[in-house]
């Protein structure tokens, strides 16, 4: 699997094809560090496929190679200062630093997370990874200083503090993938739909890249508004153009008329939606098709709006004292109007309890706490 990433890497679609065939075998594809990346992918000791650092836009081969080369004479980097201190600072430019930080290279050394690499302390002009980089060079120069002197030697130690670390608050996680797919093409640590799995698992009932199969029928997605544009027609009736991608592909739609009087105003790149269309003919093309929104809603809102029941599945032998007062717990601090429904299971057969008492709240911490009791399975409705 990683010969063949390595050699689709210029194609995203076939690359992208290629990991979820992996995520769908159990194999782990994990984004580039510097210290454990190869020029392209390769397969670490865990059996896990790991992102090549020649593959990251904006770096070149002749950075990652001396990455590579560094770190297989002297071993691993402990840290960025120590990082940056070890590589020839004329193969490896800002360029590459800000690329490899952005793309999570760097994510191998707790001390430090991304958005540090790119914050400016007040009234200052530099960004710390610009200290970092302008550290590196003191430190070399001032190595070879002493290695030229009348009485320096090579064995003699460079003295230069660090810079300080900054303070800041790290990415949420929809920036940094972002920033992410901008260096790597795709999304590899995560996808921002990630954070409404539950409502895409339960509310939606197609994929983008399956909508030829309900042709003339109402469908539900959901999807992230990657592209947008407004333009006028030659009648002089203004349109929208728009690309909606979810996890598994991507539709290029159209607005005419009042339907885009009607939904224009949600067509933001960087919207999360989810979307009722239906699949039909294109005017006087009968052999050509095209999705048709009907309704466009912020995909944020809809578990909130939808959600009328709660179901939580779990084996009679999984329950004890400990877990029903975990459950107790998490039902009391997420008081909502959900119906709370318990489906007992039990070789094959199955019985739904549902509870006059309590009623939830479809909150991510509620969700967060069932999976972290374990052994149990929900849904919503």
């Amino acid at each position: 699997m990683a010969a063949n990433l390595t050699n689709e890497k210029d194609n995203i679609e076939k690359v992208t094809f290629f990991m979820e065939e992996c995520r769908r075998m159990g194999v782990k594809v994990l984004g580039p560090d510097v210290n454990e990346s190869l020029l392209d992918f390769g397969v670490n000791k865990e059996k896990q496929i790991r992102f090549g650092l020649g593959a990251i836009k904006g770096t070149g081969e002749s950075a990652a190679n001396e990455v590579i080369s560094e770190r297989e004479k002297n071993g691993p980097y402990k840290d960025i200062f120590e990082f940056v201190t070890r590589l020839n600072l004329r193969m490896v430019n800002k360029k590459s630093f800000e690329a490899f930080a952005q793309g999570g290279a760097f994510d191998c050394f707790a001390d430090t997370h991304r958005a540090m690499y790119f914050h400016k302390e007040e009234g200052e002009e530099q960004i710390f990874l610009e200290k970092i980089i302008k550290h590196g060079q003191s430190f070399q120069e001032q190595k070879f200083a002493n290695q030229n002197s009348l009485f320096g030697s090579t064995a003699m130690s460079v003295a230069i503090s660090n810079p300080k670390m900054p303070s800041c608050e790290p990415w949420g996680d929809i920036e940094k993938l972002r920033l992410e797919k901008d260096v790597v093409g795709f999304y590899i640590s995560g996808h921002p739909l990630d954070i409404y799995r539950l409502e895409i698992e339960n509310f939606c009932n197609c994929t983008l890249d399956r909508i030829e199969e309900h042709k003339d029928k109402e469908i539900a997605v959901a999807g992230v508004i990657t592209k947008a544009q407004t333009a006028t027609s030659k009648n002089g009736k203004p349109y929208c153009r728009f690309s909606i991608e979810d996890y598994n592909g991507s539709q290029e739609i159209m607005l005419f008329g009042q339907d885009y009087l009607k939904l224009s105003y949600m067509i933001v790149p960087g919207q999360y939606v989810y979307m009722k269309a239906k699949l039909e003919p294109k005017w006087n093309q009968i052999d050509r098709w095209e999705l048709k929104p009907i309704s466009l809603e912020l995909l944020q809102d809809i578990r909130a709006k939808r959600t009328k029941k709660i179901f939580l599945t779990i084996k009679p032998e999984n329950i004890n004292s400990m877990v029903i007062d975990q459950l107790e717990q998490v039902i009391l601090s997420n008081k909502g109007n959900c119906e709370l429904r318990i489906n007992l299971e039990h070789n094959g057969s199955s019985v739904s309890l549902f509870s006059r008492k309590y009623t939830v709240a479809p909150t991510n911490e509620f969700f967060k706490t069932i999976d972290a009791i374990g052994e149990i399975v929900y849904r919503v409705n």
